[in-house]
């Protein structure tokens, strides 16, 4: 089952480069949060779930063997690829829309800062005009709307509804799916125990 772990990150981490693609593409339709979640449902819930539901299936397909270790892994890994859709389709983008506002808080605070450096000395030394230079752009970098403006292409009733409720309730979603996963580690870790007999490829 250890093996389940390294297969679960690795489609995971497909999905998380998948729901971060679109979010930053939302921005060429958009710059309010409910349009861009509603953008990246529609194209990231359902291009993930075509190709996690394939993975999944293909896991349990594995019942059909006459093989009871290898009936249970593939049971075990369908749920875990399934679940591991689900939880990244409800948490992750409200861990992008908090990682937007703090790059949106640190613009600020690198702007505020540029423009006190600026006025409190009239000569500057080359070093200091660079330093000046790289954090304009660096602020520039972090700016969502050099990106572009313009009407979200998307609709449905769940790309109405999901956006607006993780707009909504996305702190106490990242909080909730962070307990999950702690205590999902803890009881994994207090129930491990070391194999004391061989394992039986063909049971009786």
């Amino acid at each position: 089952m250890c093996l389940s772990v390294f297969i679960v990150i690795g489609v995971g981490s497909d999905m998380l480069f998948v729901y971060t693609d679109f979010y930053k593409q939302s921005l060429l339709f958009s710059r309010e949060p409910v349009d861009r979640l509603k953008f990246t449902y529609m194209q990231a819930a359902s291009s993930t779930a075509a190709t996690t539901f394939t993975t999944a299936m293909s896991f349990f397909a594995n019942l059909a063997s006459v093989l009871r270790p290898l009936r249970e892994f593939g049971f075990f890994m369908g749920v875990c690829v399934t679940l591991a859709w689900l939880i990244v389709f409800l948490a992750y983008p409200s861990t992008l829309v908090i990682g937007e506002r703090l790059h949106t808080c640190c613009r600020r605070c690198i702007l505020a800062e540029t423009s006190t450096s600026s006025t409190s000395s009239s000569r500057k030394s080359v070093a200091q005009q660079a330093k000046r230079k790289s954090m304009v752009m660096l602020a520039d970098a972090l700016d969502p709307s050099k990106k572009g403006v313009g009407a979200a292409q998307a609709g449905g009733c769940l790309g109405d509804l999901m956006p607006k409720a993780i707009e909504r309730f996305k702190y106490p979603l990242v909080l909730l799916f962070l307990g999950i996963t702690g205590l999902q580690a803890y009881l994994a870790v207090s129930n491990m125990e070391q194999a004391t007999g061989i394992p039986q490829t063909f049971p009786d």
